[in-house]
This record gives structure tokens, sequence and C-alpha cells, in this order.
């Protein structure tokens, strides 16, 4: 059985792509508890921080100020943030 087994995992191992290509990332997405959502455009130079209780997403836009109490999940999307944000 271990004969057969073996020769079977490295072919497996074999046909599975070692540099698999990363997602191109556009946007964060943050899920509020209200329901609403907000869609945060990534840009060069963009940082994020956690400060007095706030996410701090600071852009070229300015600061977006949100109560971390509020967010329900956040995530990347390959889709482009709104304009205004």
């Amino acid at each position: 059985m271990k004969k057969i087994v073996i020769p079977l995992l490295l072919g497996l191992f074999a046909t599975i792509p070692h540099h698999l290509p990363a997602a191109s990332y556009k946007s964060i997405i943050v899920n509020q508890s209200d329901g609403s959502e907000m869609k945060v455009t990534i840009e060069d130079d963009m940082k994020t921080t956690v400060a007095e209780g706030n996410l701090v997403i600071s852009c070229t836009k300015g600061d977006i100020v949100l109560p971390v109490i509020d967010i329900k999940n956040w995530t990347f999307s390959t889709s482009a943030g709104s304009d205004d944000v």
C-alpha cells in the first residue's frame, strides 16, 4: 500500500502550481454592524491604525475614522472603491 500511496502523493504535489498569482486588490470593504458598507480605494502609502477605539484609514482624501465597535467585518476586493471615500 505504501508503495502506491507515496508515488501518487508525489505526483499530486508535482501537478500543483508552486506560484499562484496574487489577486490584484483595489479596495477595502468595511461592513458595519448597522448593515452599511464602505468601500475604500487602496492607495500607495495608505495607512490603517487603531487609535482610541477607532479604526483610522489615512489616504489622500483625508482620514476615515470608524468606531471599532461598529465594524462587523472587513475584506479586500478586486473591484474599485468609491470615488467619494
